[in-house]
């Protein structure tokens, strides 16, 4: 297996910190991003990037407003790559197995200091394919923890593994975060799983709140957005935010130093935990709602509405619908035919109880579209 080309690693260290709206990264700009794998140099590059335009106005179909959508952000991430230079050598596999290796070590670092004592970086591996009888997750999976007990039973390494057709900047990084607490907590009891709450407790601890202090807020944000509530609908990874939710829920009661301590008793220790939650939670609650980490943990984990993906025409209209204006109004600012913003106003008003018109049904009484839009919390599907 090759690793992704130079040209699209490049579009993808740009495309995370970007202010975008899609929803659904495997299917955005699917036409766009395999003329990037294909582009020859940086210059190249940014030219597609640059050629991408809204076309013109009134637009008519779903798929011309997605199309314009698509092309806007497409130019939030053109902005980045000609502001923040990354260079090609960062974006390789060397490149970005060096910066594995940094977090890694960062990482490691910031757990010991918060509680989970005597704790070794993991060995780093980039494969074609798991080892041992892990080798079926590689068409699903990016990066996969080997520990002690695998090891005992299968004969194979222990550490972190990682795709190499896979191998993403900045993302292998995130996922790095999550795998250091799967690391942390399979050094006691592997055999002993504790099912979804350990990967709940690694995107909390790891995805969220590592990663938040390696990577900084607002990327932490756009990556755990795009790769855990913009994906598919899927039980495995409901499971994970499943997980997640129950871990904060517990974290919110005994607060994060003894949570910690908790888990320096590993997996068996994991699974009283889980045990105890089937029973419910009480307490005063230790969560200090002014702590950085907090404040992204409920957003992400209780807050954000994953149902909040409307049509790329509504998404148009959303963003332009202001009390007081009539529905043609608002789609002449918006770039829609009549009937396309007709339509618009319908979906946002019947699937997302987001706008509300006079009896008349003309005029716009009030609209909470931009209040959603405004955090960034109301996307486009990328599939029509």
């Amino acid at each position: 297996m090759q690793s992704p080309s130079t040209q699209t690693n490049l579009f993808m260290s740009a495309l995370y910190p970007a202010e975008t709206r899609f929803s659904y990264l495997p299917r955005f700009a699917v036409d766009v991003r395999r003329r990037i794998a294909k582009a020859a140099d940086r210059p190249e590059l940014l030219r597609i990037l640059a050629e991408q335009a809204e076309g013109g106005a009134p637009l008519a179909s779903e798929e011309a407003a997605r199309r314009a959508l698509e092309a806007r952000d497409l130019r939030a991430v053109l902005g980045v790559l000609r502001d923040e230079r990354v260079s090609e050598e960062a974006v390789t596999e060397e490149g970005i197995v060096r910066d594995l290796h940094a977090v890694c070590e960062k990482g490691i670092g910031l757990l010991r200091a918060d509680g989970f004592a005597g704790l070794d970086p993991p060995a780093i591996h980039v494969v074609d394919a798991f080892p041992g009888p892990f080798a079926g997750r590689s068409a699903s999976a990016a990066a996969l923890t080997v520990d002690r007990d695998d090891t005992a039973e299968y004969g194979i390494r222990e550490g972190v593994y990682f795709i190499r057709e896979r191998l993403t900047p900045t993302y292998s990084s995130f996922l790095l975060t999550h795998e250091l607490i799967h690391h942390a907590l399979g050094r006691s009891g592997g055999w002993h799983t504790a099912h979804g709450l350990e990967e709940g407790v690694c995107d909390l601890l790891g995805s969220v709140r590592l990663s938040q202090r390696l990577l900084g807020t607002a990327l932490t944000r756009r990556l755990f957005i795009l790769n855990r509530l913009s994906s598919g609908y899927h039980r495995l990874w409901e499971r994970y935010l499943d997980g997640a939710r129950q871990a904060l829920a517990h974290l919110a009661v005994v607060g994060y130093p003894e949570f910690v301590r908790e888990l320096a008793g590993g997996r068996p220790a994991l699974h009283r935990i889980e045990a105890g939650l089937l029973d419910g939670i009480s307490g005063r609650g230790a969560l200090d709602p002014a702590d950085a980490f907090t404040s992204l943990a409920v957003e992400l984990l209780l807050l954000f509405p994953r149902a909040a993906v409307c049509g790329p025409a509504a998404l148009r209209f959303a963003e332009n619908a202001l009390p007081g204006l009539t529905v043609r109004e608002i789609g002449v600012r918006a770039g829609l035919t009549a009937e396309l913003a007709a339509r618009a106003a319908a979906e946002l008003r019947d699937e997302h109880g987001l706008l509300y018109l006079r009896d008349d049904g003309i005029g716009v009484m009030d609209s909470e579209p931009a209040l959603r839009y405004s955090r960034g919390w109301l996307r486009y599907d990328t599939t029509r």
